[in-house]
């Protein structure tokens, strides 16, 4: 068997294997966030297990450790799901009777919804509330037999299958009623998709091109026979999962159990079906955005070359043409007299009284006197024109006017065309650099095999403020009350260093200093790296007092009659000062065996770890701007293997690092 065709969509079977480990998996759990990341295709990030859930209605559905652009703003669709079930927990996740269709039951607050997925044909995505009224939908539609109209009842489409679940021998019967191959007629019979027909006839030893009618009692009982394996193997979770790939080392398929159809093919074992649809069908996502962008480079390549041929095509002629026009505009001033004579002879026949088919006749095909290899080829008295030749040379005069007059007439047309001509060349210029530009992509998008990129696991430390600092050790800063309270609360050890700057509103800051004495310059990073996380950095200051002590020195106890609110604590003692500390702060990328990530510190400290950084200082560009600001310079100073890598990085990532306030980014 050669299977040609690369799955695209996710099969009944496939779904219901789906659906069985998301219910392990995301039951009960909350929506924290939606985003619609193309025209048919929604993620939800899930809160507490830091999930995401990728549906692309019509197609897929699983969860994704990779990284999925975010676009910039929520479309209408994206904005009324927020409204509705943001912050709702997913109560059940069921398949509808074997078909390609999936519920999610989300209860919020007071209110229940159904989300229902589509995954048949063009596919769809119908927000229902309780009562299975349609409250949204991602495409609307009036058909035959349902409609998916806003404030209508929802439908399921109507079953004209048997369910594969339950098929008795009885039903299968009904196969000797179709004049078609078996496989077609399996197929349509109980809806299991083309594969999975195939499957059952290979094992039941029967040719998927026999006609259906011509089927045995004894053929009937073994598909029946091994579709209820199939049934079983799917009920008591015998799961294996795999990715079929095929001798070219491509992935072709993506199945929850071996099928002996495969048997000639190999296979990528995975620990869970999720897993294995999530790369196959992510790196089908990435090679199809690969495939149409070169594509797209391809037409952009054939219609620039049309066009420079065109362009090349009229300056030919512009080139001709003006030569042409001045050859003829020197002929008829070497030649005044001869054609003013020749001219003034129709004119005063004409004014004779002479009829015209007498003055045509009487100069057509005559030499004109004087002029050697000359003829007048014709007269046109309704247009006023003469078509006179000399030797090769064909010009058309007006014999209204004066030979030096029409001699001026064919300089214009030369001069004009010797300015058409600069514009042609620079249009041509253009178009070639063009050209060279597209072939540069071409090359580098033959160069650039798309990775996806997977979704990096965070360390502990950043839930908060952190750096490393030049001397390796870790730097860790509150982002907020509860942060503060935490930090020093959870993580102060007593061979720490403690920080704070000497504003209000400031982080305190831990120097985890694995119980070594830390350096001046350690400290002095860690002192910006506080200053710069301060309200200071809001107000727009420039340098702010910042002091270090030890951790014996903090207390959460307030003096007598006094309270401590939450992130607040008490120093006792002397506390180290560093005066006018800088605020600033340099974001930079780094690449190790976890990927690539955005860093954030002090620039000392960022420049032992990467030279791709930018440095940002207080400013007046809101974080959103400066953020992708950052995200565009870092790209500007990466080789290009790593543009694609650093595109994928959520911009909300950059941001985190940027300080509460106004920024704007600095030299290096």
């Amino acid at each position: 068997m050669s299977r040609l065709v690369q799955k695209s969509t996710m099969t009944s079977f496939d779904l219901a294997v789906i659906v069985f480990e998301l219910q392990q998996v995301i039951k009960e759990v909350r929506i924290e966030k939606i985003y619609q990341t193309s025209n048919k295709t929604l993620l939800f990030k899930l809160r507490s297990k830091r999930l995401n859930l990728i549906v692309e209605a019509g197609k897929r559905i699983h969860l994704t450790k990779f990284l999925i652009k975010k676009p910039p703003y929520p479309s209408p669709f994206c904005r009324a799901l927020r409204k509705r079930i943001q912050n709702g927990v997913i109560k059940e996740i069921q398949q509808e009777d074997f078909e390609r269709i999936i519920i999610f039951k989300i209860a919020k607050g007071r209110e229940d919804y159904k989300l229902i997925f589509e995954l048949f044909k063009e596919g769809n995505l119908i927000l229902l509330d309780k009562n299975d009224i349609i409250l949204q939908a991602l495409t609307y539609r009036r058909m035959r037999d349902r409609n998916v109209i806003r404030g209508e009842k929802y439908q399921f489409p109507p079953r004209l299958r048997f369910s594969p679940l339950e098929t008795s021998i009885k039903q299968l019967e009904s196969l000797k009623d179709k004049n078609s191959e078996v496989v077609r007629a399996l197929t349509s019979l109980l809806g299991i998709g083309g594969l999975y027909a195939e499957e059952v006839l290979k094992k039941s030893g029967i040719e998927k091109n026999k006609i259906a009618n011509t089927l045995t009692n004894v053929e009937i009982v073994k598909i029946h026979e091994v579709l209820s394996g199939l049934i079983t193997d799917l009920k008591l979770r015998k799961f294996n999962p795999i990715i079929v790939v095929n001798q070219k080392g491509e992935d072709v398929d993506v199945l929850p159990f071996s099928l002996s159809i495969y048997d000639s093919y190999l296979e990528k074992k995975h620990s869970s079906f999720n897993e294995a649809v999530d790369e196959y069908f992510t790196k089908v996502k990435v090679k199809g955005v690969k495939l149409t962008s070169t594509k797209e480079v391809e037409n952009r390549t054939k219609r620039h070359e049309r066009i420079l041929e065109q362009q090349q095509a009229k300056l030919r002629k512009l080139q001709i043409d003006s030569v042409q026009n001045r050859i003829i505009g020197d002929l008829i001033f070497a030649h005044l007299t001869e054609l003013d004579a020749l001219l003034s002879l129709i004119l005063n026949q004409r004014r004779s009284g002479v009829e015209w088919d007498e003055i045509v006749t009487g100069v057509t095909g005559k030499k004109i006197d004087g002029i050697q290899d000359s003829i007048v080829e014709s007269v046109n008295s309704k247009k006023g024109e003469i078509i006179i030749r000399v030797g090769k040379i064909e010009a058309i005069l007006n014999f209204r006017k004066t030979p030096q007059q029409n001699a001026a007439i064919f300089y214009e047309r030369s001069k004009k065309q010797k300015r058409k001509i600069k514009g042609a060349e620079k249009a041509i210029a253009n178009t070639k650099e063009k050209l060279e530009s597209i072939q540069v992509q071409r090359k580098e998008l033959a160069k650039i095999v798309r990775q996806p990129v997977i979704i990096r696991k965070k360390a502990w430390y950043e839930k908060f403020h952190w750096f490393q600092s030049s001397d390796n050790n870790l730097v860790i800063g509150g982002r907020d009350a509860t942060t503060n309270e935490i930090l020093i609360k959870r993580h102060m050890k007593d061979e720490d260093i403690v920080l704070h700057a000497d504003f209000q509103g400031a982080p305190f800051v831990l120097i985890k200093t694995k119980k070594k004495s830390p350096s001046e310059k350690e400290l002095l990073e860690a002192a910006q790296f506080a200053a710069s996380y301060s309200k200071a950095w809001r107000t727009g200051l420039s340098s702010v007092d910042v002091y270090w002590v030890k951790p014996e020195q903090v207390s959460k106890e307030p003096p007598s009659g006094q309270y401590l609110p939450k992130g607040a604590f008490m120093i006792r003692g002397k506390k180290n000062y560093f005066k006018n500390v800088p605020l600033q702060i340099s974001i930079g990328i780094i690449e190790n065996n976890e990927g690539i990530k955005a860093v954030s510190g002090p620039q000392s400290a960022i420049i032992s770890k990467t030279n791709i950084y930018v440095n940002i200082v207080p400013g007046n560009k809101p974080s959103k701007k400066v953020a992708e600001e950052i995200k565009t310079e870092l790209v500007k100073k990466t080789q290009k293997k790593l543009h694609n890598k650093i595109t994928m990085i959520p911009i909300e990532e950059i941001q985190r690092y940027i300080p509460a306030g106004k920024s704007d980014t600095a030299k290096s």
